[in-house]
């Protein structure tokens, strides 16, 4: 997946814990000038937790394997993919429909107390200008880790078929009335998981 069809950030949403999806943690100071490997296959647990976030009727398989490294003076590049084995029900009839998750990770992080660094401003005429091909401004991490089970998370989610159908069938009706609108739809997984996360953090658990 391209950076651009990843949702855009609301800088003045509620920063959340998202590992109560996935707790998958990169140390730092353990990534080499050369590249740390960071290979994960959720288990029994981890894929029920996604299996009901995104409302899916089954998660038979999900991995991640991302290379992280250095990146500039202090943060850290993260490259890869997450694939993943799942069973959604068709929008038209219910069906159960096999689909595979196939999303290509690159993603850069840096540390939270940069986060002025990399704010965009208005130009002379206070317009925010963005350059589609400019390159995406880097993801937050604190601490000492980067949480790539919440990068995980994300992407296997955005690589959800927004409308699963069994083969053979098609939406009732003609035209573009009958199919929902495909933005809105392939947001709603994550969407998901972002009000899992919060309801979470507000509870203290």
């Amino acid at each position: 997946m391209a950076d651009r069809d990843r949702p855009a950030k609301d800088k003045n949403q509620e920063d959340v814990t998202p590992d109560v999806v996935l707790d998958w943690r990169q140390p730092v100071d353990a990534v080499t000038a050369a590249g740390t490997a960071f290979d994960r296959t959720a288990d029994e647990a981890e894929r029920e937790a996604l299996r009901e976030i995104c409302d899916l009727v089954a998660v038979e398989r999900m991995e991640a394997h991302f290379t992280v490294k250095p990146w500039r003076k202090t943060g850290f590049s993260v490259k890869g993919r997450v694939s993943a084995d799942v069973v959604q029900a068709c929008v038209v009839t219910l069906e159960p429909v096999a689909q595979t998750v196939d999303e290509e990770v690159d993603v850069k992080f840096v540390p939270a107390r940069e986060a002025e660094k990399w704010r965009e401003r208005p130009d002379e005429e206070g317009e925010i200008v963005v350059d589609v091909e400019a390159e995406d401004p880097p993801e937050l991490y604190e601490g000492n880790a980067l949480d790539l089970g919440a990068l995980a998370a994300e992407y296997f989610a955005l690589g959800l078929d927004p409308y699963p159908r069994a083969p053979g069938v098609m939406f009732e009706g003609a035209g573009e009335a009958a199919v929902p609108d495909a933005d809105e739809e392939r947001q709603k997984p994550f969407a998901a998981l972002k009000d899992m996360m919060k309801a979470k953090d507000k509870g203290g658990d």
